[in-house]
């Protein structure tokens, strides 16, 4: 999925929140009261771990969720849980090499997740911090189409967006 433009970008992320998000990207973000896991899920497999440095898979995915699991505390153990599986590969349907050995920091993934999720998670920092939009941003860039707007191309007879190599027309 290409975007010509900024708008073009927001107009298709506005598509994958909730009813409740607001108008205008300055109004971000959402609140994280509607937060959809499985939507949030969609999202990260369509992003590869092993493709993003370390200040990318720090900054924009496990900070994301950490945060939210800061607003949502019922949901830390969920939000954790899928921070681990995007992390070593399992959304996407493998293990990520990133996950078992040295990266640029010099660890492997799998042994610095917990305490890079703990410092997101107790971090008292003031002021606007990377929220799980971020997540739905990087996803949209990298080709993801959210599954309510892939049903709803379907449903209009689209071109087949599941994969299966049927057009339902």
């Amino acid at each position: 999925m290409a975007f010509q433009d900024n708008d073009s970008l927001w107009a298709a992320i506005k598509k994958t929140l909730p009813a409740s998000t607001p108008s205008t990207p300055s109004d971000f973000p959402p609140p994280v009261e509607d937060l959809d896991l499985t939507r949030l899920a969609s999202a990260l497999a369509s992003l590869d771990p092993d493709d993003e440095d370390e200040k990318t898979w720090a900054v924009y995915r496990i900070a994301p969720l950490a945060n939210a699991a800061r607003q949502r505390p019922e949901l830390h153990d969920l939000l954790y849980e899928l921070a681990c599986r995007y992390s070593s590969g399992q959304l996407k349907g493998g293990r990520a090499r990133t996950w078992t050995q040295k990266t640029e920091l010099g660890a492997a993934r799998r042994g610095i997740i917990g305490g890079t999720w703990s410092r997101f998670l107790k971090s008292n920092r003031t002021g606007r911090v990377v929220q799980v939009a971020s997540i739905y941003f990087h996803a949209l860039r990298a080709g993801w189409t959210p599954p309510e707007v892939a049903d709803d191309h379907q449903e209009l007879g689209g071109p087949d967006t599941r994969g299966d190599g049927e057009h339902r027309g």
